[in-house]
């Protein structure tokens, strides 16, 4: 005898996405921008984020600011654009800043293969 699937209480997993910021207060503001959507996965710096992003098949998306210690965003995004592995040199990657000279960031982040790129402050 065939079941019935009751479609109205199946949930499928939210798509995962990593914010990599050095402000945790950006991170933690991010979260509650996109956590309705989104599962938030969130890195203090790009060597953190690359740990997760080499570890962590299912995150999808990467935000991340390019002003951080230990491994600056653009390492992190040619990391990721110069990686073996398709999943990982195919993830879009949104570069957020809030440096004063955004327009040359802007210029070098879309040259490394940024997908997109925002400046913050940004309204939610």
């Amino acid at each position: 005898m065939p079941s019935t699937i009751d479609t109205q209480t199946m949930t499928l997993p939210k798509p995962r996405i990593l914010v990599v910021d050095d402000s945790r207060t950006m991170r933690k503001a991010m979260r509650r921008l996109l956590c309705q959507d989104f599962d938030v996965v969130e890195a203090e710096d790009g060597e953190e984020a690359w740990k997760l992003i080499t570890e962590d098949q299912s995150i999808q998306v990467v935000f991340s600011d390019l002003m951080m210690p230990n491994m600056n965003g653009f390492q992190l995004l040619r990391n990721i654009r110069e990686s073996i592995h398709s999943r990982i040199n195919q993830l879009p990657v949104i570069i957020i800043t809030g440096h004063e000279d955004d327009e040359k960031m802007r210029r070098q982040s879309l040259s490394l293969g940024a997908t997109d790129f925002i400046t913050k402050p940004f309204d939610s």
